[in-house]
């Protein structure tokens, strides 16, 4: 299972006696971090979300919502619905989100536990919305309800996608087979409107359930159109995923990668979707993060996953693509306690919201890293227009230890920026006799030498503008000669036509932040480069018949391609099947054309290349020498010429003396089957011993670890056993048969 190198960044270990204790500088590869403590005395702050008035706003599990200014650490509580949540294990209030639109639509939403059954802590989930208006929250309004929550397993984060869309994860129930039913809320990631209906665009109509097959989801982020989910498993295999539509991710008949052979079947006719990556061991994924700016080198183009159970933050690089992993690095061992949620702000710092290893449920807190000696400069927050007539004025917030300000204008949609700067004391401009049009503005602050990120930015109408109907719509737009970081966009010829204008985004986005190219040509096409493969996009075009006169048709339809990606087909891995022969297996890719197996003695250069077609997903290797170590590797070709190909699933796999891939430990049995499985309640272990074994002991644990049921076994070389557990609920148990000398785990599935 884990099949990735891991490089490990070493550091001090030091005990923190409280949080204020944690005010020090820390040493990353050559960065130099500098932590103090934001707010402390928390109860267990859960999830952390930025506005853009500049404030964090976060819940605490027992039940309250506040809001913290980055800079004055001064907390403001909004609302205390502890007396509504049921807040126990893992259950409680967790997940927290914006409206896209904060500060005109000031909608809060939250998800919590409530108890449904106190004498059997039997748990719902409810999704909500308040509305906050500026000193605390209102108008609570119930999204979504009765969904199923269990102890430990609770989820859930909640994100608003650039597409406008609720995204929410949920656990799974006791019964962890919930995850596969669609007609169930629990084990999945939602996909809900802002308003809590169900999106016309669903995977599954009228059904917010957007994937499947999840147990406990508490990690969650969305990057450049790829949406991340890490999630505990239950004592192995933690996985970070890429989400799709649709996407079965395995649970409970599914642990990690399909690398089980009781797993094969059910992966194949299931469609599962593998994770990115699966860690053999649990860490405790709370939370993972597209980490999207340069103040820590170290975290450049990566994935920041923050553990409860290791204490560390694990940095996941990924390549270019953001759909594969180079390599992990961990940081801050035993540093902070546990770590629970993870924030970057615009300048590039981070806050994390974590638990001192003291353990004390009433101290919690959010802490800061920043790179040392770097001062800040916030971002001027509430820009604001004002219109009278012809006459535009801008204004903003004052920033601490600002020294200038600059504002840039433009004419939508394609002007140039105009920039002017303004001193420290001046936060409103006045701009007279602006002629009509449409203008966008955006301000940012400097402080020293350090300049902030810039505003979000206002949009604003002078004058009256109506689109001119002179100049034909260049109807309809179609798209060819798509690749994988390209595609030529084409339209019906305008006549009188002097240029084009084109715009586009990712499928989904928001139109504000669309990109626009003036194709400066008569032409009815253009080269759409720099794209990411595998993404789906949509596109407008306009005529402009005159540019003096500003004479332009308006928008087309909307066009729609997806950029072509050849998918690694990974995880690989073999098993050995006589001294001389070994299969070699590798996950199906579904547009594969044929596949390219390279292979090798490790003690020589000559290197063996086989063609499998896109149909096959193993190949058998006879002819193999027991005493040698041999390494493979696979990768795909999407297309007959050979031109769309992945990357080699990497690291390659190994073939040597002793069986790989098997789940059985020691060299006791040759055959273990559990029948049937899943199964209700009754089964059978049948097993056949190469040598005699002495008596040994049946354990069944249930999804915490509690021994449910235990029997003993008396030793011989072959075992046909049936056991009877229907007095139990119906879940995902495990079995362990052993003794002092070997030991078999093997899950079972109750339904």
């Amino acid at each position: 299972m884990n099949r990735i190198f891991i490089f490990l960044l070493l550091s001090v270990v030091t005990y923190l006696s409280n949080p204020q204790d944690i005010k020090a500088q820390y040493l990353l590869d050559s960065t130099a971090v500098d932590t103090s403590v934001l707010l402390s005395g928390l109860d267990i702050p859960w999830e952390m979300k930025l506005g853009p008035d500049g404030y964090i706003y976060f819940t605490e599990r027992y039940g309250r919502i506040s809001r913290v200014h980055p800079d004055t650490g001064v907390q403001e509580v909004l609302a205390d619905i502890s007396s509504s949540v049921l807040q126990i294990g893992a259950a409680g209030l967790l997940g927290i989100a914006l409206h896209p639109s904060f500060l005109d639509t000031p909608f809060i939403y939250v998800i919590y536990t409530y108890d449904v059954d106190s004498s059997t802590l039997y748990m719902n989930e409810r999704l909500v919305r308040f509305e906050f208006d500026g000193s605390g929250l209102i108008n609570q309004t119930t999204l979504m309800d009765s969904i199923g929550a269990s102890l430990f397993v609770a989820g859930s984060r909640l994100i608003v996608g650039p597409d406008r869309k609720l995204y929410v994860t949920t656990g799974c129930t006791q019964d962890f087979t919930q995850a596969q039913n669609l007609q169930s809320k629990s084990g999945k990631l939602l996909r809900l409107n802002l308003d809590g209906t169900v999106p016309q665009d669903n995977p599954y109509s009228g059904n917010p359930v957007y994937s499947l097959g999840h147990r406990n989801p508490q990690g969650l982020d969305l990057h450049n159109g790829i949406i991340y989910l890490a999630e505990h498993g239950p004592h192995n295999d933690d996985e970070i995923n890429i989400i799709q539509a649709k996407g079965n991710y395995g649970w409970p008949n599914v642990e990690g990668y399909c690398d089980d052979t009781s797993e094969t079947q059910y992966c194949i006719d299931s469609m599962i979707v593998e994770p990115l990556y699966s860690y053999i061991a649990t860490i405790g994924i709370s939370e993972v993060m597209f980490y999207e700016g340069n103040a820590f080198p170290e975290f450049e183009n990566s994935l920041l996953q923050l553990s409860l159970k290791n204490q560390r933050i694990y940095v996941v690089k990924l390549d270019s693509s953001g759909q594969n992993i180079l390599y992990q690095n961990q940081y801050f061992h035993y540093e902070f306690g546990r770590l629970r949620d993870i924030l970057q702000m615009p300048d590039g710092r981070l806050f994390v919201a974590g638990q001192p290893p003291q353990n004390d449920p009433f101290n919690h807190y959010i802490f800061e890293l920043k790179p040392a000696g770097i001062p800040t400069c916030a971002t001027p927050a509430n820009p604001d227009t004002a219109i009278s007539n012809d006459t535009v004025t801008f204004s903003w917030d004052p920033v601490p230890g600002a020294t200038q300000y600059e504002i840039r204008a433009k004419t939508l949609p394609v002007g140039e920026y105009q920039k002017f700067t303004y001193p420290a004391g001046q936060t409103s401009v006045t701009y007279p006799f602006v002629p009509p049009g449409f203008y966008g503005w955006q301000v940012s602050a400097k402080c020293g030498t350090v300049k902030s990120p810039v505003s979000v930015m206002e949009i604003f109408k002078v004058g009256i503008v109506t689109p001119p109907s002179s100049c034909p719509i260049p109807d309809p737009p179609f798209t060819n000669n798509i690749q994988k970081t390209s595609a030529q966009l084409n339209w019906d010829p305008v006549e009188d036509a002097q240029t084009h204008i084109v715009r586009g985004g990712i499928a989904g986005s928001n139109l504000n932040s669309w990109l626009y190219f003036d194709t400066k040509s008569t032409s009815n096409n253009f080269i759409a480069s720099g794209l990411t493969p595998g993404v789906s996009y949509q596109w407008q075009v306009r005529a402009v018949c005159d540019t003096a006169a500003g004479d332009s048709s308006g928008w087309s339809q909307v066009g729609a391609f997806t950029t072509l990606i050849c998918r690694i087909p990974k995880p690989i891995h073999s098993v050995i099947n006589t001294s001389s022969s070994a299969t070699l297996y590798w996950t199906p890719v579904s547009n594969a054309i044929f596949y390219e197996i390279w292979g090798k003695d490790v003690n020589t250069s000559s290197i063996v290349k086989l063609i499998r077609p896109g149909s096959d997903t193993s190949y058998h290797v006879t002819g193999l020498d027991a005493q040698k170590t041999y390494i493979w590797s696979v990768f795909t070709h999407c297309d007959s010429n050979r031109s769309l190909i992945s990357k080699f699933a990497l690291p390659p796999d190994t073939i040597s003396g002793s069986p790989k891939g098997s789940s059985l430990q020691g060299s006791y049995f040759s055959e273990f089957r559990i029948l049937p499985n899943p199964n209700d309640g009754r089964f059978t272990i049948t097993y056949i011993s190469t040598e005699k074994v002495d008596d040994v002991k049946v354990h069944i644990y249930d999804h915490l670890g509690k021994l449910v049921h235990e029997e003993l076994q008396s030793g011989d070389d072959f075992i046909n056993k049936h056991i009877d557990l229907q007095h139990l609920p119906k879940g995902v148990y495990m079995l362990e048969i052993g003794n002092d000398k070997f030991a078999e785990k093997r899950r079972i599935v109750l339904q």
